[in-house]
């Protein structure tokens, strides 16, 4: 039989506070320069070939197009990023502070950006993106960087990847002001800026790239000027054009020098 406590217990009414919601709208200024790296439509094909039963062979490198298709970029030609590398920094820095945790992050804080859009591999679609807005008042740079692939071999390979330098990007973010106050958020900010970073060669994996910090009222109005002049395209490098000029008068498998005719008068004549 039941007793009394137990009957209670059953019908016991569960207050839960209400939810209070703030948002911000976020500007932030890089410390050190912005590398990103997008899948591009033709390594997302190669993957998605492989999975669906198909082995193409690895075509050749054209460094220009690394290059380009290496950048996030919207309908109108202004250039992006992925704007939850900045909630995943934030997360991350956690792991250095006393009074918060990831999963407080992960749950409470939200970001948002422009919606952009890629070419996925399937089918042609277009694929979305929630992308933070990158400003600059350069032209992003084409950078050379050498890495070492995934696997036991760690076979050296040259990348070809775009570099911003100066940056800014701006987004919303939405928090719980039950939990955290601005002050609280701005703070962590801060933090995710200096310890962690965002994309390539950032802090977190051992480098000191992507680093940021929360724009100043003066920095604003500087990020307003560099959006009102609009996304400077980069100077075009004919990739074909640049190796014919490179290779003229080198010894390859299709040049080679020919060789001495039996009786002849010794002269090498180069043959194509």
């Amino acid at each position: 039989m039941a007793t009394k406590e137990k009957v209670r217990s059953q019908y016991q009414t569960i207050q839960i506070e209400a939810l209070r919601r703030s948002a911000m709208k976020v500007i932030v200024v890089g410390d050190s320069p912005l590398i990103v790296n997008a899948w591009s439509q033709k390594a997302k094909q190669e993957m998605l070939f492989k999975h669906m039963g198909v082995k193409l062979e690895h075509g050749n490198k054209d460094p220009y197009e690394d290059f380009v298709r290496s950048m996030y970029r919207f309908d109108d030609g202004h250039y992006g990023f992925p704007v939850v590398a900045f909630k995943e920094a934030m997360a991350t820095v956690t792991a250095d502070l006393p009074d918060a945790t990831k999963a407080a992050v992960y749950r409470n804080i939200t970001v948002a950006g422009r919606r952009g859009f890629s070419v996925a591999a399937f089918a042609d679609l277009l694929s979305p993106h929630d992308l933070a807005e990158i400003f600059s008042p350069n032209a992003p740079q084409i950078r050379e960087d050498m890495v070492k692939t995934a696997g036991i071999a760690r076979t050296p390979d040259i990348r070809y990847r775009a570099e911003f330098w100066p940056w800014a990007a701006r987004f919303t973010l939405g928090f719980n002001a039950r939990l955290f106050t601005a002050e609280s958020v701005l703070n962590l900010i801060a933090q995710a800026g200096f310890s962690v970073g965002i994309a390539e060669w950032r802090q977190e994996k051992g480098g000191s790239n992507g680093l940021f910090h929360a724009a100043q009222p003066e920095e604003i109005a500087q990020v307003a000027k560099w959006k009102k002049a609009g996304p400077k395209e980069p100077p075009f490098i004919d990739s074909r054009k640049w190796l014919a000029e490179a290779l003229e008068g080198l010894p390859t498998k299709e040049r080679k020098p020919a060789r001495k005719p039996k009786g002849g008068n010794g002269s090498h004549e180069t043959v194509l």
